[in-house]
């Protein structure tokens, strides 16, 4: 994952998701390891959600009107991976298909995060289903529910540009 991670997020822009990835990975590690209230949880995790709405926001013309639902997203679609997390195979196996979902929708073959993401979760996946050998735990969930996240939001983000890109053509 960490070799996904570097080549994907290699850009000197991407700092604040390095960030965020790194105190929502430290969030469900603790979490892990002392067991927090949900309440608690749910408060620590909306710190690392704010450095990525904020490097959301910035790459978007509506960063103001942006910037709150980037937020509740990344927080959302984190604690959604980590709810599933409960048996062996499933948080790993629907990251898997969202990925590869995602990747086909998007026509991104040319852009190999996907694919190496992919192929980190599969890598994984072999060894926690069907017997659960090694496991997620919330540090794991958080981390790939955090990727994804920022993933989809690069997929929409380059949506947007081509969409720009195609109207201002000259005609």
């Amino acid at each position: 994952v960490i070799s996904t991670l570097s080549f994907v997020f290699c850009s000197p822009m991407n700092w604040p998701f390095w960030l965020a990835m790194s105190g929502m990975f430290l969030v469900g590690l603790l979490d892990d390891l002392f067991g927090f209230t949900p309440f608690i949880k749910l408060l620590l995790q909306f710190v690392p959600a704010v450095a990525m709405s904020f490097a959301g926001s910035i790459l978007s013309p509506l960063s103001i009107w942006i910037f709150i639902p980037l937020m509740f997203w990344f927080v959302f679609f984190t604690n959604a991976l980590n709810y599933t997390d409960n048996a062996n195979g499933l948080c790993a196996g629907l990251v898997l298909i969202l990925t590869t979902g995602v990747a086909m929708t998007a026509q991104l073959g040319h852009d190999p995060g996907f694919a190496l993401f992919a192929g980190a979760v599969t890598g994984f996946l072999f060894l926690n289903f069907p017997e659960g050998r090694v496991f997620l735990g919330d540090s794991g969930s958080h981390l790939l529910g955090v990727i994804l996240s920022i993933l989809i939001l690069g997929v929409v983000q380059t949506g947007q540009r081509v969409r720009q890109s195609n109207n201002e053509a000259p005609k």
